[in-house]
């Protein structure tokens, strides 16, 4: 996705429990900062930026078939740099079988 100086794109982000049991989920992100963007992550109105980074932060406990929303923000500063960008894997991994890992990976370029 490519955006102008000053805008904000919205990117969200569904957690799925596809088990057969109730489970929670830990969601992490990763990516090399730049200067030129500033990327939030936010369950509704609380901000979880802090806990997404570290790879701290849990799901509540979903039974099969429910879904969970996480939304990221990033904001294209005007300080970004025309045809720059930043890019995040964020990789949501079981508690119950933490070999089960799914990823998706997000980009903003300044226009």
């Amino acid at each position: 996705m490519s955006a102008r100086r000053g805008n904000l794109v919205l990117f969200r982000i569904g957690i799925q429990n596809d088990g057969v049991v109730r489970d929670r989920f830990t969601i992490s992100a990763e990516g090399a900062a730049s200067s030129g963007y500033r990327v939030r992550y936010f369950y509704g109105t609380r901000e979880i930026t802090s806990a997404i980074e570290a790879g701290t932060f849990e799901t509540r406990s979903l039974i099969p078939g429910r879904r969970q929303t996480i939304e990221a923000w990033v904001k294209v500063r005007t300080t970004a740099s025309k045809g720059s960008y930043v890019e995040r894997l964020v990789a949501i991994s079981s508690l119950n079988d933490p070999s089960a890992v799914d990823a998706v990976k997000f980009e903003v370029s300044r226009r």
